[in-house]
């Protein structure tokens, strides 16, 4: 009996025409109409030919930049990236453009694509379940894990329209009221980064703002804790040694009472022998199996956690995308980071874009290493107008008589008036000085009398 011969691999499904039907049809339309209709379905990834995935890539840089997208402005982008030639060079270019369909047609062509697109996802994920079922090489745990990846991410698709909503229906529409994790300055589905020079302490800080959240105390600090919330903290830098003796210094401080089981969970890089890359569609999904509505997560810090290999805006461009998609899912989300050389928070300034609050820890001038943790916390971006609620203020930790950690903290107004009185000198207005120090109008008149510059 003679074995029939292998059967040929399948050819992955694709659809290059209706690819360049998108393309092309973005490139002619002078609004915005058929590049919001390929992104409301489509991703870069889902297109097959590498070329037309770099050239819808740039296409979003571009819109997003506030860039008009036309052969002109998208042949000098690849030109300053390097990418004319992987984009299939000058002549392809100019050929998208031509025979291109009704711009009204792109969300059928965008919807072949990305049809396309899961059905390439699934084969090769299938290709990949038989060969490690096959060889024995990789766990039946791991298998079914990265099964179950592939299907979520191939059902979490972009949506197949926009609603749009009249002037006088968000009048009255029944919206859920405003609610605060921390109170005024992170609510619930907003995105808030603490940012620090290294050994600041804000690991530290953070897992104590943590404490009081999972049990719902009334305050952190200066902010209010409306109630308690379950919080999923992900660190993926400290051995777990360091991170349980800094966690049981917290949990004595507060008399030993842990909070609730449940409520207060971590992932940690030394347990797990591996940190989720939170740039990857497989780590972003570790982790959200841990999540659910209302969670609390925490990602300590952006370094170890987002490993794109470089810190510009495209570098954190799927990061991003994530994020927000967790604030679609209800999850309040606090990034922690580096400061960089000049002290601002390091990479791309266009992370701060889209958060809804940014603070910053920094050593006093008269800081000494002594000291353990005594930093001056600055709210740099807040989107209310609670002017109280961003003063700058001191917290600074110290070990009682029974080893717990407790935190102190007190307001910095010498540092805040130091500050006014610094730009009155630098003849800077008293509505200048204001929005610069979120202060009142009148808070900054009071400092202004107190110098002496008013009767």
């Amino acid at each position: 009996m003679t074995q029939s011969a292998a059967q040929p691999a399948p050819e992955l499904p694709k659809n290059i025409e209706a690819e360049k039907a998108v393309l092309g049809a973005i490139l002619i339309d002078p609004t915005d109409a058929a590049f919001k209709a390929a992104t409301d379905k489509l991703k870069s990834a889902d297109f097959s030919l590498p070329e037309n995935q770099i050239i819808f890539h740039e296409m979003i840089f571009l819109h997003e930049a506030g860039t008009a997208i036309d052969t002109l402005t998208l042949f000098n982008r690849l030109e300053e990236q390097r990418k004319t030639e992987l984009a299939g060079g000058v002549g392809y270019l100019s050929k998208l453009m031509d025979g291109v369909p009704s711009v009204s047609n792109v969300s059928h062509y965008a919807s072949i694509v990305h049809d396309k697109s899961l059905r390439r996802q699934m084969m090769r994920a299938g290709e990949k379940m038989v060969t490690g079922a096959a060889n024995n090489f990789t766990s039946y745990d791991d298998l079914y894990a990265e099964f179950q990846n592939t299907v979520r991410a191939s059902t979490n698709g972009n949506g197949n329209h926009l609603r749009l909503i009249d002037g006088r229906e968000l009048l009255t529409m029944d919206t859920s009221p405003l609610e605060f994790v921390i109170d005024p300055i992170l609510p619930t589905q907003g995105l808030g980064m603490l940012y620090a020079w290294r050994g600041c302490g804000k690991t530290y800080f953070m897992l104590d703002g943590c404490y009081s959240i999972s049990i719902g105390a009334a305050k952190w600090c200066q902010w209010r804790i409306p109630k308690a919330r379950r919080v999923v903290y992900v660190d993926g830098e400290l051995p777990h040694n360091q991170l349980q003796a800094r966690w049981q210094g917290i949990v004595k401080a507060h008399g030993m009472q842990p909070p609730e089981e449940g409520m207060m969970n971590f992932i940690n890089r030394t347990i797990d022998k591996r940190a989720p890359n939170i740039a990857e569609l497989q780590g972003q999904r570790l982790i959200e199996d841990h999540l659910q509505e209302g969670t609390f997560l925490v990602l300590d810090n952006i370094s170890a956690l987002c490993r794109t290999g470089k810190e510009d805006e495209e570098g954190w461009a799927s990061t991003q995308e994530w994020l927000i998609e967790l604030r679609h899912k209800g999850i309040t989300t606090q990034l922690l980071h580096h400061a960089g050389k000049s002290g601002a928070q390091r990479g791309t300034s266009k992370r701060e874009d889209f958060l809804d609050a940014i603070l910053m820890m920094r050593h006093p001038s008269d800081y000494s290493p002594d000291q353990l943790l005594r930093c001056e916390v600055h709210c740099e971006k807040y989107r209310g107008d609670d002017a109280d609620a961003v003063l700058p203020f001191e917290v600074r930790l110290e070990s009682d008589s029974l080893g717990g950690s407790v935190f102190t903290h007190r307001a910095l107004q010498d540092v805040v008036e130091k500050r006014a009185i610094e730009m009155f000198g630098m003849g800077m207005k008293v509505t200048e000085i204001a929005d610069d120090l979120h202060l009142s109008r009148y808070q900054v008149y009071r400092i202004k009398k107190k110098i002496g510059s008013l009767p």
